[in-house]
């Protein structure tokens, strides 16, 4: 009996969120599709852009970064992708390579449209793989609703990064095949440099010299409305420790929260920076005591990856991901998302700890990154799911 050879995964990947676009949505993208890419997997990345007048592919090692040059009108839009998509396809049937196995609609409104006609045009199973802000802001969108559950009633799979997200999609389409595949990082090509570590003393003897005993409290990202920010400054508030600390924030923030900066100077110290790109981030990072991320709801932060493969302990809500990955007391002290008395016990028993229960909560943070939140085992889930999900499609097409 002769044993067919495995099929080459070859992968058409639809997303709005991709280099050379800020925020973790873009990060996880081209993380996950550089790690693929290096285990052997050929994708070919379509970004649906409004920064280009004209499309640019760009052939890269196993695949091909097309950048499409979106028009004002979506459905204009995406009828020309098609074309293209079309034309393609049949340029690699000539030059008798791989062919496209699997759609996969990776962040935005538009991939989630287009995924399902695409791939019932190519007969070819599609893969959404959901972050936090698509389904958290699509499920309760009058516009985004009907779009998001015809994505997911359709997918030959789901992939979220958080448990919660599963426990909701499934209680929503029982039918949907929903599974948890982690992020994860490389801690090789993520670590401390002495130049970093240089910088990160450089910073707080600058800032911080005024009072010895304050502490630095860091807050990183996208810090939109969801992210909690207000909130946690207003609990912080109220906790009367607000004097103590020294915010180190780094990222957009929201009108409020600037407003709430500017109206307490005289108890509040801070210091703000633009959005950076994440290894600009490495000595902000090390200048930090502990790292909070109050979200209200969220996926699986990259900035808890970060900062927790860096050794920083976290005051955080149990939103999302990091409630599947942080203990309270031994990576930090947590709370309940939104839960303004739970918030202030957390940010009392920060204060309770010595440098020593601290650093260890910060080691505890280190390990839990490294043997639980990789990127081999990321890679290797995600290319298991899509060979999995090509099985079943076979399958169902012998039968």
């Amino acid at each position: 009996m002769t044993r067919s050879t495995p099929t080459q995964l070859r992968i058409l990947w639809l997303t709005e969120n991709y280099y050379p676009n800020k925020g973790g949505m873009a990060q996880s993208c081209d993380r996950i599709v550089h790690h693929l890419r290096a285990d052997g997997v050929l994708v070919d990345v379509v970004h649906f852009t409004n920064h280009l007048t004209k499309t640019k592919v760009v052939s890269v090692q196993n695949g091909k970064n097309i950048a499409f040059a979106m028009h004002p009108d979506v459905s204009h839009s995406l009828n020309l992708v098609w074309s293209f998509i079309e034309n393609y396809n049949q340029e690699l049937a000539q030059a008798q390579s791989p062919a496209i196995t699997h759609l996969v609609a990776f962040g935005g409104q538009v991939p989630m449209l287009a995924a399902p006609i695409f791939a019932a045009w190519l007969r070819l199973p599609y893969v959404v793989l959901l972050r936090g802000n698509d389904f958290d802001t699509g499920i309760f969108s009058p516009k985004r609703q009907e779009i998001l559950k015809n994505a997911l009633l359709n997918a030959a799979h789901i992939c979220v990064v958080s448990k919660d997200k599963m426990d909701k999609i499934k209680g929503l389409f029982s039918q949907a095949r929903v599974s948890h595949i982690a992020n994860g990082i490389d801690l090789n090509e993520w670590q401390l440099l002495a130049s970093d570590k240089k910088k990160a003393q450089e910073w707080r003897n600058t800032h911080v010299t005024q009072v010895s005993t304050r502490k630095v409290w860091g807050m990183f990202g996208h810090l939109k409305s969801k992210k909690g920010v207000l909130f946690f400054l207003e609990a912080l508030k109220l906790s009367g420790k607000l004097p103590q600390v020294h915010l180190l924030i780094i990222g957009d923030m929201t009108e409020a929260v600037a407003k709430f900066l500017e109206a307490n100077t005289d108890i509040l110290h801070y210091t703000h920076y633009p959005f950076m790109e994440r290894y600009a981030l490495l000595p902000y990072y090390a200048a930090c005591d502990l790292v909070a991320i109050p979200s209200y709801y969220d996926g699986l932060p990259n900035v808890m990856m970060e900062a927790g493969g860096l050794g920083m302990p976290f005051i955080a809500a149990k939103a999302g991901g990091m409630g599947d990955f942080l203990e309270e007391g031994v990576h930090g002290h947590l709370f309940h998302p939104g839960n303004l008395d739970q918030c202030r016990e957390a940010i009392n028993q920060m204060f309770t700890l010595s440098a020593d229960e601290l650093q260890k909560m910060g080691a505890n943070c280190k390990q839990m990154v490294q043997t639980q939140l990789n990127h081999h085992d990321e890679t290797a889930n995600y290319r298991q799911m899509f060979e999995n999900t090509l099985s079943l499609q076979k399958k169902a097409s012998d039968d």
